[in-house]
């Protein structure tokens, strides 16, 4: 701050009792205020903290922290700094819960306070020389302990640490590296994983969280981000990268193979799948590859059609969901098996038990009234789903469940025809588009408001030509043309819409009746 003159001695006088405080005005008469602090630990010695406050459009305090070195006068801002105002006595403090303070705290943020800027600095001065009192990395340390972090509205939050953590790097980069890495071995040290885990998003702008790649045990059970971050990450030790070749999903698995590090836990696995999925590969070699580290290898296994059911029993238990999905789909997955598959915690798991052939009726019934949308929608597109359960299904509260009854080429015509009257289109679009559908339905919903529902009628290859020459006059251009494509479309039929005002339609038309000759 470039010095004009000194602040009038009323404003000196009360800002007396601030730590290093100085005031200065500029030339257009704005005063400004600025206290700098020395910053204690290690990692920051050298470096202030300094606490500015000026007057800025409309008579406003802009309030800012700034991370200062002193040798090279560089300088990093701190910008999301506000005044909170209490609205409780502060003998009353003691006796006030959190919840309480947060309810009591309002923020100059988006609620202008008429505080004049000496006010705002002295509030500011004063939290700012506490910062810089207590070691950095301590108090740091201390905000993480419990779970309030990273959603309170005021004080050392998650939003303020990441700008401070910003400024200090644009200021020192070694410093703000040593002192994110220090505080990460700690708090991946003494943190619970699933605390960590759960603010993976939020730590990972403020600390090195390079440690929890250290943890080979643990990563398998990490969430998504956690397992990418480490499967690229330099440092992950060997032990860690085996670890996540074999429960990799297919993205794990290319950020994996770009880290030099992870080769010799990935060698040739792209030959292994070539094995795993080949047809001829015998039943040893393929038993032997079902045991393999890399995910996608085992994948492979359970998908080949001649892979026997004791390889298929054993990848059962595989720790990558879509192994088991792939046993669960496989044609010669034994009932009994399936029946342990449908108790599966992954619902992608249990929908492809439900969409199996092979699953007895019994089972269906079961899946049938599973809590998950998603496994009730595999039984009602089924074909070996037995009549009256698709009448069970065809009143299910979800209307994708119901379009896939209607949609089932076993689903009986008295039940197309009580779905034909659903109130969601896509439950109608799906009796239209069913070419078990009897002809007088389709001609019903020939007339339906929904246009979509009428292109199904359309281009139904049981649609009557009584209907089709209704929907040859539709209003919609892209009926037309699903009725000139139609091979049941009559030629006088045709012959009509080749000519057409819509181009496409009169092109398909003309197909259509060369077709005929």
């Amino acid at each position: 701050m470039v010095p004009k003159k000194k602040c009038p001695p009323e404003t000196l006088r009360e800002i007396q009792g601030v730590l290093n405080a100085r005031c200065e005005v500029d030339a257009a008469g704005t005063e400004r205020f600025e206290a700098c602090y020395s910053l204690h630990g290690a990692e920051v010695a050298g470096l202030e903290l300094c606490a500015r406050v000026s007057t800025g459009d409309r008579g406003r305090a802009e309030n800012r922290m700034v991370v200062r070195d002193p040798a090279t006068k560089s300088e990093g801002a701190v910008t999301c700094v506000h005044t909170a105002v209490g609205r409780v006595r502060p003998e009353d403090l003691e006796e006030v819960d959190e919840a309480g303070l947060l309810e009591l705290a309002a923020s100059t943020e988006g609620r202008p306070v008429a505080l004049p800027p000496v006010e705002h600095f002295k509030s500011l001065a004063s939290y700012t020389a506490g910062i810089a009192e207590m070691d950095l990395k301590d108090l740091l340390l201390a905000t993480y302990q419990g779970d309030t972090f990273a959603t309170v509205p005021f004080g050392l939050n998650a939003g303020m640490q990441k700008q401070l953590f910003g400024a200090l790097k644009y200021v020192a980069p070694r410093r703000a590296e040593a002192l994110a890495r220090d505080l990460g071995a700690e708090v991946v040290a003494s943190a619970p994983r699933d605390w960590v885990y759960a603010r993976y998003d939020l730590l990972k702008d403020l600390v090195d969280l390079t440690p929890l790649c250290a943890d080979a045990a643990g990563i398998a059970h990490a969430p998504d981000p956690v397992r990418e971050f480490c499967a690229e990450h330099p440092t992950t030790p060997h032990a860690a990268l085996r670890v996540l070749a074999r429960v990799a999903n297919w993205e794990d698995l290319q950020v994996l193979v770009e880290n030099p590090n992870a080769k010799p836990a990935l060698i040739a696995w792209e030959r292994r799948e070539r094995v795993a999925e080949h047809p001829a590969t015998p039943p040893a070699t393929l038993a032997t590859l079902a045991g393999d580290v890399v995910g996608r290898v085992r994948e492979s296994v359970a998908q080949n059609p001649k892979t026997p059911p004791a390889t298929l029993a054993a990848l059962a238990g595989d720790e990558f969901g879509r192994v088991r999905e792939r046993v669960a789909e496989h044609p010669a997955t034994p009932p009994d098996l399936l029946t342990t598959l449908a108790g599966d915690e992954d619902e992608d798991v249990r929908h492809r038990v439900a969409w199996s052939l092979s699953a007895p009726p019994s089972l269906l019934t079961t899946l049938a009234g599973d809590d998950s949308a998603w496994v009730r929608f595999g039984v009602a597109e089924n074909p070996a789903t037995p009549p009256a359960l698709l009448a069970t299904l065809a009143g299910d509260e979800d209307e994708d469940v119901r379009h896939r009854v209607a949609e089932n080429p076993a689903t009986p015509p008295a039940l197309l025809a009580t779905l034909a009257g659903d109130e969601d289109e896509d439950v109608r679009l799906g009796v239209a588009q069913n070419p078990k559908t009897p002809p007088d339905f389709l001609t019903t919903l020939a007339g339906d408001e929904d246009e979509d529902v009428r292109l199904g009628v359309a281009e139904n290859p049981a649609t009557q030509p009584a209907a089709l020459a209704t929907l040859a006059g539709d209003e919609d251009e892209d009926v037309r043309h699903r009725v000139a494509q139609n091979p049941k479309t009559p030629p006088d039929l045709l012959a009509t819409l080749a000519g057409d005002e819509d181009s496409n339609v009169r092109m398909a038309a003309q197909r259509a009746l060369a077709a005929h000759r």
